[in-house]
């Protein structure tokens, strides 16, 4: 069986598959379940311990990403200007509106979306389930809430507490004073909708992110 013996490629193999693996959110127990290559042997090619893996191991590691094994060998895919288009962008979880997380994002999601941008490792999409947005979002719409960002009157997803339970909300964020080191705001609802405005002031508010896209469809499972 030919093997590939260039060390230096298996280095950059070992890069580039920790990169992807990173993008995916793989372990090695997972990438291995579904590439049927064996997790020893994906240790030992992340670490570089295997400078002469087989032409079989390499392929099916590269067909999972829908890759070349050339691709996978020797481009070094960190670089986005060297990625294929399919693999120019970010893979971040999906989740329904009122199902965000208490504390932190979910190790495994049953979906994914994957953003032709940069965005932080903290980003997800969330699929709208009301329309106080609208026209500019709608029922179904898929939106990417990047946690980073801090509102300057973006519009942003937001976590408030009612009399009877907690509500995640889509709103315009509108600053309206400050005080003593606290911002005063509203957000808001698209004009005409019969959906509640919120004021920080009346109600806890907590924002969990700003919307930095937006896809008009949605999901299939």
């Amino acid at each position: 069986m030919p093997q590939f013996k260039s060390e230096s490629s298996t280095t950059q193999l070992g890069e580039n598959l920790r990169w992807l693996m990173k993008q995916h959110q793989l372990n090695q127990n997972q990438l291995a379940r579904v590439t049927k290559v064996n997790q020893p042997i994906i240790h030992r090619i992340l670490t570089g311990q295997n400078v002469a893996p087989r032409e079989t191991t390499v392929s099916a590691l590269a067909r999972h990403f829908s890759l070349s094994s050339d691709d996978l060998l020797y481009k070094n895919l960190s670089d986005q200007t060297s990625l294929p288009q399919h693999l120019r962008g970010f893979r971040v979880p999906v989740y329904k509106q009122q199902e965000i997380p208490e504390t932190g994002l979910a190790v495994n999601w049953p979906l994914t979306i994957t953003v032709y941008y940069q965005v932080s490792n903290r980003a997800y999409a969330v699929v709208v389930e009301d329309d106080s947005m609208k026209p500019e979002i709608n029922v179904g719409d898929i939106v990417v809430v990047e946690p980073d960002e801090g509102p300057t009157g973006e519009i942003v997803l937001a976590k408030v507490a009612t009399l009877q339970n907690h509500l995640v909300v889509i709103r315009q964020y509108k600053a309206v004073s400050y005080k003593k080191g606290l911002t005063h705001f509203i957000l808001r609802t698209a004009e005409e909708s019969d959906f509640p405005s919120f004021d920080s002031e009346e109600n806890k508010i907590e924002i969990l992110g700003v919307v930095v896209a937006r896809w008009e469809r949605k999901l299939r499972r």
